[in-house]
């Protein structure tokens, strides 16, 4: 009688997909080419393309279109600005959502944004997130509908000046 030993199957996987990186992510979804344009002439495409790891909070071309047509031209007329709106919209680290909780998170640039976290869904800043952990080799992006402007300076050439521009005076305390 002859010992039957058992065989080792050689089950075939399919290979690794590697992801891709922020960038080329962005870039292959379709739905954010003002971002890459923005991302482009701000020179931050290096910076996106390093390890990371970041959580981005990326805005949709929609959200590009939905800002004021004078805060959109402030901001593409001003890289610097661009720039640092941009560096808003991103965290260190890779954080899911359920790494997420209401709070406040601080950006790239170092300033604090305010996180909502309820079943209904996660808010970032003013922004609501609508489409949730998008994995990229060095990070993961998180879609928002908005993008978060605080104070874009907006040129006012061609309005006229009101004729209390720079005359406001304060009472004395005495006199409120």
């Amino acid at each position: 009688m002859e010992l039957n030993e058992p065989k080792l199957a050689l089950v075939k996987r399919a290979p690794a997909v590697a992801l891709a990186d922020i960038i080329d992510t962005l870039q292959a979804a379709g739905n954010f080419t003002h971002l890459c344009v923005a991302l482009k002439s701000t020179g931050l495409v290096a910076t996106y393309r390093e390890p990371g790891p970041f959580t981005f909070f990326a805005p949709t071309d929609a959200a590009f279109t939905a800002l004021p047509i004078e805060i959109l031209e402030a901001l593409l007329g001003d890289k610097t600005q661009l720039r640092e709106v941009l560096g808003d919209h991103v965290l260190r680290g890779r954080l899911r959502s359920a790494d997420l909780s209401h709070g406040s998170v601080r950006t790239l640039r170092g300033n604090l944004v305010r996180l909502g976290a309820s079943d209904e869904g996660l808010t970032f800043g003013t922004a609501n997130v609508i489409s949730k952990n998008v994995m990229a080799s060095n990070g993961v992006i998180h879609a928002v509908d908005a993008l978060l402007v605080a104070r874009v300076p907006v040129s006012r050439e061609n309005e006229p000046e009101s004729p209390w521009a720079g005359k406001r005076q304060m009472a004395p305390l005495s006199q409120r």
